[in-house]
C-alpha cells in the first residue's frame, strides 16, 4: 500500500504542475499604480496582462451573463469615494451559446482606471480589490487587491473641449521634449489619452 500511495502522490504533484505550468490557475497578471489628477481626485489604474484566447469580462458585461468586473474596498465612504465606473482601454463584443448574449471583454490585455476622490486630506495610501471572472473553456475567479501610494502617483492633467484647442489631441499620441541642457535639465515625455467625445487627460511623465 506504501509504494501505490507513492505513486498516487508522485502523480497527483506531476498533475499540479502541469495544471499550473498551463497558466489555467492565473490566466490574468497584474500592474498598477495611482495617476493624481488634482489634491483630492485620483485614477487607480489596473493593467491585466491575459493568456491567450481567455477572456477578461468588462463592468458593462450584461446580466445573466460571465461575471463583470466590480471594485469594492473596506475604506470606500471613510477615506475615499469611488466616482462613477472605472475607464476602460479596448474591449470586443463577442455573442455566447452559453449565455445567449452578446458579451463584453478585453482580449490579451485591459487597462481599466477607477477614478476615487478623497474624503480626508491626510490620505497617503488606498486599497481597493478588483473582482471579476475570466473564461476559456472554463472559468476562474478573479480577485486582486492592491494598495496604491498616493505620494508616488504620476501627474495628469484632464482635458474638456474647453481647452482642446491649446494641445495637438489624438488618442495615445505621445510627444518628447528631446533637448536636455542647462537651461532645461529634465526631459518630459507627455501623451493625451481619451476619456470621452468631450473629455480626454494629458500625462507627463519626467
Amino acid at each position: 500500500m506504501n509504494k501505490f500511495f507513492k505513486l498516487f502522490l508522485v502523480l497527483f504533484i506531476a498533475s499540479i504542475s502541469a495544471f499550473s505550468q498551463d497558466g489555467f490557475d492565473e490566466p490574468v497578471t497584474w500592474k498598477t499604480h495611482a495617476e493624481k489628477i488634482n489634491e483630492t481626485e485620483y485614477y487607480l489604474v489596473f493593467e491585466a496582462e491575459i493568456e491567450d484566447k481567455w477572456h477578461l469580462y468588462s463592468q458593462y458585461n450584461p446580466e445573466g451573463a460571465s461575471l463583470p468586473i466590480e471594485f469594492d474596498s473596506e475604506q470606500k465612504g471613510k477615506l475615499f469615494d469611488f466616482v462613477g465606473k472605472a475607464l476602460e482601454s479596448e474591449t470586443h463584443k463577442e455573442f455566447s451559446e452559453v449565455w445567449k448574449k452578446e458579451e463584453i471583454f478585453f482580449s490579451k490585455k485591459g487597462t481599466l482606471k477607477q477614478k476615487i476622490k478623497l474624503l480626508k486630506s491626510d490620505v497617503k495610501e488606498v486599497e481597493i480589490t478588483l473582482y471579476g471572472q475570466a473564461c476559456k473553456k472554463s472559468c476562474v475567479q478573479i480577485e486582486k487587491t492592491a494598495k496604491f501610494d498616493l505620494s508616488k502617483a504620476i501627474s495628469i492633467k484632464e482635458i474638456t473641449t474647453d481647452n482642446l484647442d491649446a494641445f495637438s489631441i489624438s488618442n495615445n499620441k505621445t510627444t518628447k521634449n528631446t533637448k536636455l541642457n542647462d537651461d532645461n535639465p529634465i526631459i518630459f515625455t507627455t501623451s493625451v489619452e481619451k476619456i470621452n467625445d468631450k473629455e480626454y487627460y494629458l500625462v507627463y511623465k519626467a
